[in-house]
């Protein structure tokens, strides 16, 4: 009998160790597992939702490159009306736009699809300098504009006549809503930030207190990182045909309890299963020690009725 159970416990205490080694090490490896998918995951989503800024931003781009080509018929033709008739028409089309505004060649404001600002000058701006020197301009952050009371990212590129001389600049002012509702789309329940190339935080979804707030630099270099609360990545954006990027940085927060109340469910599974596991292997131990101990068992029983002259029982036991 102390055979048997010494063999019970011995092979009983093996399995609960080797169960929960291997157990330990699966579950390890599942939680590294799920981080990697979440991280995959993640990326994945912040790379098609930048995708979808980036071409957001082209598209606005683009009208800037339409409307302002030198050969174009009604932009380049002395007919205000059809001018703001062409404007009112990009605006209804994509409204993306807040306000269309065209400046004359001494920066003052001449004409604005909502009739706001007019006569305000703007020849110390970047916006009208890099236009009337011929080129496609793009605020890399958005700006408060006091006239629409509120902020705009702005696109601005030369105005021509039909002798193909710059003759002023074309003003769009687009909404950041559109980048609101792509995030919205992308994101239900995970906080987001985008940040600007030089550290500023130009839209988030959860703390509007910190618009356009300097955040910490170095965490924008990894693609990675957590703490006490978050799973944090980021990623940055990328140009899109002619629209060359902002380098806008997504930083998106993955709350560490909503990966645990997954990782606590698979966890419950996976002590359901190992405690079967164990309950089947303590029946296995047990059913195994009394193959191995029965004939020792016997074998002794025989030799102690040996001793006691019992020849008879050992032979029909034999």
């Amino acid at each position: 009998m102390k055979l048997s159970f010494l063999l019970l416990i011995t092979l009983f205490g093996v399995t609960v160790l080797v169960t929960i080694l291997l157990g330990g090490f699966v579950f390890g490896i599942f939680f590294k597992n799920l981080e990697d998918n979440l991280a995959n995951v993640v990326f994945s989503e912040i790379n098609a939702s930048l995708d979808t800024i980036s071409y957001y931003m082209f598209e606005r781009y683009n009208d800037m490159l339409i409307l302002t080509n030198m050969e174009h018929p009604i932009m380049t033709s002395s007919n205000t009306r059809n001018k703001l008739k062409l404007l009112h028409t990009f605006e209804q089309a994509s409204k993306s736009y807040l306000s269309f505004s065209i400046y004359d060649n001494n920066g003052r404001k001449i004409l604005d699809t909502r009739n706001i600002g007019l006569n305000n000058t703007a020849s110390s701006e970047e916006f009208f300098n890099t236009a009337i020197k011929g080129g496609i301009y793009h605020d890399q952050t958005p700006i408060f504009s006091s006239d629409l009371n509120q902020y705009t990212i702005r696109f601005s590129g030369p105005v021509y006549d039909q002798d193909k001389n710059i003759t002023g600049a074309l003003v769009a002012n687009t909404s950041i809503l559109a980048i609101n509702d792509i995030i919205n789309q992308d994101f239900q329940k995970t906080q987001i930030d985008i940040i600007s190339k030089d550290g500023i935080i130009i839209f988030s979804n959860h703390n509007k207190t910190a618009l356009f707030t300097q955040v910490n630099y170095p965490i924008l270099q990894k693609n990675k990182y957590a703490d006490d609360n978050f799973f944090i990545f980021t990623n940055v954006q990328k140009a899109h045909l002619d629209y060359p990027s902002s380098e806008w940085t997504m930083l998106v927060k993955t709350s560490k309890d909503d990966l645990f109340r997954e990782l606590s469910e698979q966890q419950i599974s996976f002590t359901i299963i190992s405690s079967m596991i164990v309950i089947g292997m303590i029946n296995f131990s047990v059913w195994l020690s009394r193959i191995i101990s029965s004939p020792i068992l016997n074998l002794r029983n025989g030799v102690i009725q040996i001793r006691n002259g019992n020849y008879l029982t050992i032979k029909e036991e034999g």
